[in-house]
């Protein structure tokens, strides 16, 4: 099928020119692609991805498999599509100077780190330094702290790793 047939069947399957916005359905999702079928037609190497400035600064949003997006062609073929509007978003992600901040619809966690630190490490540290935790008295280094101490820092270590998760 040439590239003018292709262009044809859009038309007819979404009663539009191919510089009108195109609804489609959401088949798989990549990195900063999706597949998408319009009508019966399947069409591969749609954009997500947003520039913010370069390469390592961006911004995309990830739809759910199953949910409709809108596309639009820049330049009326089929290699210029791009999403420009999803309606139901699994996963967002922002990368600008080193930090990274990704929701995850999928597990409903949260990553936040930068070059050097992760927010998940940084917290499981926080509770292991608390359960070790050692003051020095009059007699000499206390012990490690007393089990409902203990119990509280399990459970704080139990919630975040609830929220957060590490990449």
């Amino acid at each position: 099928m040439d590239f003018v047939e292709v262009k044809r069947l859009i038309r007819e399957i979404v009663g539009a020119v191919p510089n009108l916005p195109i609804q489609a359905v959401v088949t798989k999702v990549e990195n900063f692609t999706i597949s998408a079928k319009i009508g019966e037609l399947e069409i591969d190497n749609i954009l997500l991805k947003t520039q913010v400035e370069n390469n390592d600064n961006f911004m995309v949003q990830r739809p759910k498999v199953g949910s409709p997006v809108t596309l639009l062609s820049v330049d009326g073929t089929l290699n210029s599509l791009q999403v420009v509007k999803i309606n139901e978003v699994e996963e967002f992600e922002y990368h600008h100077n080193g930090l990274t901040v990704k929701l995850d619809g999928k597990d409903g966690k949260l990553i936040v780190k930068n070059e050097t630190v992760d927010l998940y490490q940084l917290m499981s540290d926080l509770a292991a330094i608390v359960k070790q935790l050692k003051v020095y008295t009059a007699v000499g280094p206390s012990g490690t702290p007393l089990p409902d101490t203990i119990a509280r820092v399990t459970k704080f270590e139990q919630d975040f790793k609830q929220l957060l998760k590490t990449s």
